[in-house]
């Protein structure tokens, strides 16, 4: 896991308990901004099509999730007040359907 949200191309993640080694490539988006890149990454596995999401506050703390399309578990990390990681993993499964959009005509006001 990197320990900031650097100006990269490619974050390689390695996760022991599940065997996992996998590099991502920054997915850019042309509504992207300069300043969005030092707060925020987020990159895709070739061959897998696994994501992985990355966000850091100005105090350096961050939180990231790697969907794994391999095994189809979703690890959710953040970062320790004593500078380490804490990961929640979860099945796919476990989470509920997503929703479709919400079309401007179809929301309340």
């Amino acid at each position: 896991m990197p320990l900031q949200c650097e100006k990269c191309d490619v974050i390689k993640v390695d996760i022991p308990h599940d065997g996992i080694n996998m590099s991502f490539n920054k997915v850019y988006t042309e509504s992207m901004e300069e300043d969005y890149f030092s707060s925020h990454w987020t990159g895709s596995e070739p061959s897998s099509g696994s994501v992985f999401n990355f966000v850091q506050d100005d105090e350096g703390y961050m939180a990231a999730s790697l969907t794994d399309l391999t095994t189809g578990n979703v690890f959710q990390f953040h970062s320790t007040h004593d500078d380490g990681y804490a990961v929640t993993i979860t099945p796919s499964s476990d989470f509920p359907p997503e929703d479709g959009p919400i079309d401007d005509d179809d929301e309340e006001r």
